[in-house]
């Protein structure tokens, strides 16, 4: 794998989806936290060495998922699943109707996603809340998982807005980068029918926390 000379080594890691509450959270390391030894006949120490950093990859940086590289979007008889560190690429027509979009990434990981070259943000349901509940909800004080007795392993978030303005009436591309595997045959659309509710709220009738 090395060649005479000198050898670039790149390395991806991960941070999203890290602690960001709680005691001494600030403390928590991410990415790459300790020394970095290449080992082999003889030892190396890559710590001393010069490392640059940059955020996103290739193909966000480039933001043409139309045509960036295309001859690696490889149309295959069955798509690969379960599969970490992935790109998928399909194309889908608007639904019917002028109710708002919102993708359902059911049965997919963690990534982020892209409609028409356009963002529509960071995907995680597979970050599921835990069974354990507790006799009625209380969110006083600090967090913890048992406070709530709603949506148990269930998705924290399923569905994700996806913009009119990004969507065309045919032809839609959607980009998934995923990073933990899952399945993208699963993801679907969904349109949202917008009611209207009539409520009394005053000070005297405070709003169920359900609404």
């Amino acid at each position: 794998m090395f060649s005479p000379g000198n050898n670039t080594i790149d390395l991806l890691s991960a941070t999203v989806g890290l602690q960001n509450y709680g005691a001494f959270f600030d403390l928590s390391g991410a990415g790459i936290t300790g020394p970095m030894t290449l080992k082999g006949i003889n030892s190396l120490d890559l710590s001393t060495k010069e490392w640059t950093y940059q955020i996103g990859l290739k193909g966000e940086q480039s933001r043409q998922f139309e045509d960036f590289g295309a001859s690696q979007w490889v149309s295959l008889s069955t798509i690969p699943t379960n599969q970490p560190l992935i790109w998928y690429k399909t194309t889908f027509n608007a639904p019917v109707g002028n109710n708002p979009i919102a993708m359902n990434f059911t049965g997919i990981g963690k990534g982020e996603a892209w409609v028409n070259g356009q963002s529509i943000g960071r995907y995680w349901p597979k970050n599921i809340a835990p069974q354990s509940g507790c006799s009625s909800c209380n969110y006083g004080g600090t967090f913890k998982n048992y406070k709530c007795l709603k949506n148990h392993e269930k998705p924290s978030q399923q569905l994700y807005h996806v913009p009119c303005s990004f969507i065309k009436l045919k032809s839609n591309s959607l980009v998934l980068f995923e990073e933990m595997g899952g399945d993208p045959t699963q993801i679907s659309l969904a349109t949202k029918e917008i009611a209207s509710v009539c409520a009394h709220v005053s000070e005297l009738h405070p709003s169920p926390v359900d609404a």
